[in-house]
């Protein structure tokens, strides 16, 4: 197993260069899904605000922002490597896999690994994740899911991800999420700075105010 790793590693260099055009499609992917994301989902939440309900858990999102504001490397390490990196091994790979053991048995012999039939709920599962909030009173913390806010990004992001990881690998997954993330807190910081109204972090304060 060490020399394994060892001889990847020194790959690397040959792989990244060998691998560089289909990487820069993917990372074009993310960019143009995060875009049409901030341009899509406030047309389409104008509608959903009739009934209540958001499609955006701005919350975390201005929290998220919060912590880079606060601690820049730690902040951006976290948001844009750390993260994606755990949520890729959780549901890209570590739940994936183990799900296909525990359901190979009652699976059609000619079924693909990593098929949609696994992916959508998994998709599901990723968004109904980031539309978990802590509410802290004194010392004792409580988790909730936002009833009010239907994930939708987050839905359409693990969509992405998944098709990602099936037809591309899960480098490209991991790749595709990070550019994802850091599109969005890129972006972010340029409407902050003119405080546009799309600016995650005054449409918080505002909704905080009322």
């Amino acid at each position: 197993m060490k020399g394994d790793i060892t001889q990847a590693i020194r790959n690397m260099p040959h792989a990244l260069k060998e691998n560089a055009p289909e990487y820069g499609k993917t990372a074009a992917q993310a960019t143009v899904l995060m875009l049409a994301e901030h341009i899509a989902l406030p047309v389409l939440e104008s509608v959903t605000k009739r009934f209540g309900v958001d499609l955006v858990n701005r919350k975390n999102d201005a929290e998220a922002f919060k912590l880079v504001d606060e601690y820049p490397v730690l902040g951006t390490l976290l948001t844009t490597g750390v993260g994606p990196l755990i949520e890729e091994l959780i549901f890209r790979e570590g739940l994936p896999k183990g799900l296909e053991k525990l359901l190979k048995p009652l699976r059609p012999k000619d079924e693909d690994d990593l098929n949609w039939k696994l992916g959508i709920p998994l998709a599901v599962l990723f968004a109904l994740i980031h539309n978990v909030d802590s509410d802290q009173k004194e010392e004792k913390v409580t988790l909730k899911i936002q009833t009010d806010t239907i994930p939708l990004g987050q839905f359409l992001g693990g969509v992405f991800l998944w098709y990602l990881r099936r037809k591309k690998g899960f480098d490209h997954a991991l790749l595709g999420h990070a550019v994802h993330n850091t599109t969005y807190l890129l972006l972010e910081k340029v409407l902050d700075s003119i405080d546009s109204p799309h600016s995650i972090r005054r449409q918080v304060k505002e909704k905080e105010k009322n």
